[in-house]
């Protein structure tokens, strides 16, 4: 069933209704990681084929053409752990709902994620405590980083990665950036239409679905997606210097 496109269950959109809860506040500029306890799973234990103790599930809504299904389980497959996607209409953005297999019980615990990019895909994983996802993520960001350096990039910038078409939003986005950059901040500019090599190095950190504008920090390794205020762009630059 890996990377089919399937609709939900009725037994799946009870989980989701109760996970939607907890939907609001998942965007974290540092993990985009919501736990959520308490949920539980019955029918998630079909995941589990064999001795495994970790599942995806990957939850995208029914109009996300960009929702890349097959990218994302390859990247959750290459973890050795069992994946399964189902469209819904009752989440707003894609999601990994990581779920845990419960030996005591028939019934699962899950934890749910933003998927917005391989990095947090992978980081998700590995805070639960799969090796593999571990070492990718390391993987990505050391990867991250050394081609940065060699495009001369400062691991301390703020890359910020924008459209044409995105309007007023990066306008005012723009008018903040040249602020900071005026307070000595750093910034690199990379329009989405470009082909670069430092949008290369920045392949595993973009969002899947788009959206503009997206802000990276290669030193924290951390990723924003949406326009900042002023004074949080001043704060996660501030976070790109530690």
């Amino acid at each position: 069933m890996a990377g089919e496109k399937k609709s939900i269950d009725w037994v799946l959109v009870g989980l989701v209704l109760a996970v939607g809860l907890f939907a609001g506040a998942l965007l974290f500029p540092k993990s985009n990681v919501q736990y959520v306890s308490n949920v539980t799973c019955p029918s998630c234990q079909s995941l589990f084929s064999g001795n495994e103790n970790l599942g995806v599930l990957y939850l995208y809504p029914v109009e996300c053409p960009a929702c890349n299904v097959s990218r994302v389980n390859a990247v959750v497959s290459s973890t050795g752990v069992p994946f399964m996607a189902f469209m819904n209409d009752g989440v707003q953005y894609p999601n990994v709902l990581v779920v845990y297999r419960n030996s005591s019980a028939d019934q699962s615990i899950s934890t749910i994620a933003r998927a917005s990019n391989d990095y947090n895909v992978v980081s998700t994983l590995c805070l639960a405590k799969n090796q593999m996802a571990c070492e990718m993520k390391d993987g990505m960001a050391s990867v991250m980083q050394s081609c940065l350096g060699r495009e001369g990039i400062p691991l301390d910038s703020v890359i910020y990665y924008y459209s044409d078409w995105c309007g007023t939003l990066c306008n005012n986005m723009n008018d903040s950036l040249l602020a900071i950059e005026k307070d000595g901040f750093n910034v690199v500019r990379i329009n989405e239409r470009d082909s670069t090599p430092v949008k290369e190095c920045l392949k595993d950190f973009l969002n899947y679905a788009g959206g503009y504008p997206q802000m990276v920090c290669p030193r924290r390794v951390i990723s924003n997606t949406g326009a900042l205020s002023r004074n949080s762009l001043e704060s996660f630059a501030e976070e790109c210097r530690k």
